[in-house]
């Protein structure tokens, strides 16, 4: 016990910093009870399926829609637990919230560990500042596997900063645990989603770097082949089993490699497809500037100098800091140039007018900023410890990069994201001063306002302008680390409210009457699970699969698989679309149809009918 007090003594402020993270980040998950868009329901169908319950029609309603299924997993046995749907979503939220909160840990055993950082107080603060980045944060509200993206690439870098350590100190078995965990963490991001294996390119372009210019062993092969031909046989495995159960009925449609057109991305070399990328590169950068206080700059610079001097072989940086920068460009590149291939077309769509929505993709933060949590953590470290790393000189160009950036954006791209209509829950902070009126807006899209981007931007160059100036005068760093984190929190906060508890609301209050009803009812679901929903009008399929977990929702388009002609209903109030069924509507005798003002619920079947009155509910036929 003593030794315990002790060693909580000696890490006090890891134990303070850890406390006030994970208490800040579940705060925020709490009040958090629905998904809100439809990635988040089919991620969650992974899970619901091994607790028993078959979404199946549903992801075919949403299009076929396959995400992978780690996260799922983690939250798995919550649907085992816990019989209200509102309750797993709240506690995947909180399982989201504890595992970004360990960055914080993870940094300060790099800080203190591997970069021989003596104030503990500033590993510390450097760990909160890479874990609440805004966007990052914001986006863990999500039940997606994005999550774990920005989570273990800080996993396998410790890691293998152990390994090689232990390499160092010629310790066998310690390199041989550390390779294991290394791979497994790796695998588990491809696991998570496939973006992940960049994670798994970087570890293993790393270890080859660091053999061949760094002149230092680090993993040990014959545990990563091992570990490696395991776990891609559980992916196969676990892939396979889910495809077949989940997608019997509408197939994987897409984000899967079968799905995937692979000759679309042999135009990448044609002059057009070129600009538009290099487009695309310049606005994504614009987002991560104006939604970080210009600090990813700072760190895709710090990164590009360190990693100038592996290859120059000067001894002025350690073998640490040298891995990181390496590790924490190669993630924030993977990332950044997946996406952009992805929406590659995306600007020659929008500005010849062939495309009039979407304008999200081009300025759309989702996928690269799962990358820059390392890049943040080296902008912190050099801003604090390693100031001579950035000179004015330095700094200018951080500034000049920054305008040349804003300038492009706001010349070509800027019209676009202002003239079409978006997604705005894909660009997150870009929000933070827009006025939304409809939360509905938000999930359906609207356009960006050009006002608030200016200001954003500029609240980018203060922010960034005060932490230089800030820099290296002895106990301010620690006030400008404090400025760094109150201004994330501030980024999180407006920007929760404004966008994910809104869009959270918003859902409930849409399927309030619809869920509470059916709740009362649902000792049908044994013989009729069926719900017609999705081709109607009315809120959509995926927000109350989620809420009614034993019910097996599906769309107009899957009917003619059931092979049933009983199934509840829901539809937009006063919208009974008789131009399907001749016959055969009853509506609830207690259900108040009159008031509602969203969506109702009847029964559709003669049989279904006779089961709901056996059940004690009152019917009648609707003339």
């Amino acid at each position: 016990m003593n030794k315990f007090i002790l060693k909580v003594k000696e890490h006090r402020f890891l134990v303070i910093g850890l406390i006030f993270t994970w208490f800040y980040l579940i705060a925020y998950a709490i009040p958090l009870t629905v998904p809100v868009i439809s990635d988040e329901t089919v991620t969650m169908a992974n899970g619901a399926y091994l607790a028993g319950y078959d979404w199946s029609y549903m992801i075919a309603a949403c299009g076929g829609l396959y995400y992978k299924y780690v996260q799922a997993l983690m939250t798995a046995p919550l649907f085992w637990l816990c019989k209200d749907p509102a309750m797993v979503y709240r506690l995947t939220m909180v399982i989201h919230a504890l595992l970004h909160g360990s960055i914080v840990w993870i940094v300060y055993v790099i800080g203190v560990r591997h970069l021989r950082i003596k104030k503990k107080e500033i590993a510390v603060l450097l760990g909160i500042v890479a874990c609440l980045i805004p966007a990052n944060v914001l986006y863990a509200y999500y039940s997606r596997g994005d999550v774990l993206l920005g989570i273990f690439p800080w996993y396998v870098l410790a890691c293998f900063l152990e390994t090689v350590r232990a390499c160092e100190e010629t310790k066998r078995g310690k390199c041989m645990l550390f390779t294991a965990l290394a791979i497994i963490f790796s695998i588990l991001s491809y696991m998570a989603h496939t973006r992940g294996i960049i994670v798994i390119i970087a570890l293993f372009m790393t270890a080859v770097v660091v053999r061949f210019f760094m002149k230092r062993k680090s993993l040990s092969w014959a545990i990563v082949a091992v570990f490696c031909l395991l776990m891609l046989c559980v992916d196969h495995f676990m892939g396979n089993t889910l495809k077949s159960a989940l997608y019997a009925v509408g197939g994987a449609n897409a984000n899967t490699v079968e799905s995937t057109n692979m000759t679309a991305f042999f135009d990448i070399f044609s002059l057009s497809t070129i600009k538009a990328m290099i487009m695309l590169c310049i606005s994504w950068l614009y987002t991560l500037f104006s939604s970080t206080y210009g600090l990813v700059l700072v760190g895709l610079l710090v990164s590009l100098l360190f990693i100038v001097h592996i290859f120059y072989k000067k001894e002025c940086l350690t073998y640490e800091e040298k891995i990181i920068a390496l590790f924490g460009l190669l993630i924030f590149v993977g990332y950044f140039l997946v996406g952009v291939l992805f929406f590659k077309g995306i600007f020659t769509e929008l500005s010849s007018g062939a495309l009039k929505k979407r304008s999200d993709r081009m300025v759309y933060d989702r996928y690269a900023v799962c990358g820059i949590s390392i890049l943040m953590f080296l902008a912190g470290y050099v801003l604090t410890l390693k100031t001579h790393w950035l000179s004015w000189k330095n700094k200018g160009l951080c500034v000049l990069s920054a305008c040349g950036i804003s300038a492009v954006f706001f010349w070509k791209i800027h019209p676009l994201i202002t003239k079409y209509p978006g997604y705005l829950y894909n660009t997150i902070i870009l929000n933070t001063f827009q006025k939304i009126e409809d939360a509905w807006s938000i999930m359906t899209g609207a356009v960006y306002n050009g006002r608030a981007l200016v200001l954003l931007v500029v609240l980018a160059f203060v922010g960034m302008l005060a932490f230089f100036w800030m820099s290296g005068k002895g106990r301010a760093v620690i006030y400008m680390l404090a400025l760094i984190i109150a201004g994330e929190c501030c980024l999180v906060h407006v920007n929760y409210l404004k966008i994910r508890k809104s869009t959270n609301d918003a859902v409930v209050e849409s399927t309030n009457d619809v869920v509470n009803y059916l709740r009362n009812v649902d000792g049908v679901t044994t013989d009729f699970p069926y719900v017609l929903k999705g081709g109607i009008s009315g809120t959509k399929i995926q927000y109350y699969q989620a809420q009614l977990m034993k019910y097996k929702l599906f769309g107009k388009r899957q009917e003619a698989q059931l092979n049933t002609e009983d199934f509840l209903i829901i539809s937009a109030s006063g919208d009974i679309d008789l131009t399907w069924y001749e016959d055969d509507y009853y509506l609830f005798d207690d259900f108040d149809y009159a008031n509602a003002e969203y969506d109702i619920v009847y029964v559709k079947g003669n049989r279904l009918k006779d089961k709901m009155e056996s059940l004690g509910h009152k019917m009648r036929k609707y003339e």
